[in-house]
């Protein structure tokens, strides 16, 4: 459950993070061919340009890389927004097996309970013995034994 519960509020430092990262290889982007090649490679795989929009190249770089375009036409979408879509399926599937999970592990955990009980005798370790039901202690009366020879009483 609570693995569920950190999915959903780290989604959004997910996007941050991912803005940073591509907002910095835009940075590196005409310094570095791993960092060309890798940005190119994603921005065709995903039909994206930039981090956020095409706009992060005017900042940076002269010209729009080729991935960024199809013949005269600019992709509009960034980046982050495209990983962000295409993530979004997984996590809410990764939500949903947490929350199914966790509520496999509470019937699990009820039921060993339950066993625990049966296990000490039927008896629930919870109730005080003071507070249940009891059978009032029936008197017992004893008579005294006695025995008659030679004509005296002896009690034996």
């Amino acid at each position: 459950m609570s693995s569920a519960i950190a999915s959903t509020i780290t989604t959004d430092q997910f996007e941050i993070n991912a803005r940073i990262s591509l907002m910095e290889s835009i940075k590196s982007f005409n310094v570095s061919v791993n960092y060309m090649e890798e940005f190119n490679r994603l921005q065709q795989h995903f039909e994206c340009c930039g981090a956020s929009s095409y706009l992060d190249y005017s900042r940076r770089v002269s010209d729009l890389p080729s991935t960024c375009k199809v013949k005269t036409l600019v992709y509009a979408r960034g980046c982050v927004q495209a990983i962000i879509e295409y993530i979004h399926p997984y996590i809410i599937t990764i939500i949903t097996f947490c929350l199914i999970f966790g509520f496999i592990k509470i019937v699990y955990l009820l039921l060993s309970m339950l066993m625990f009980r049966k296990s000490i005798g039927g008896k629930d370790p919870y109730t005080l013995e003071c507070c249940t039901k009891r059978k009032a202690p029936q008197e017992v009366v004893v008579s005294p034994q006695y025995s008659t020879e030679n004509g005296n009483v002896n009690i034996l």
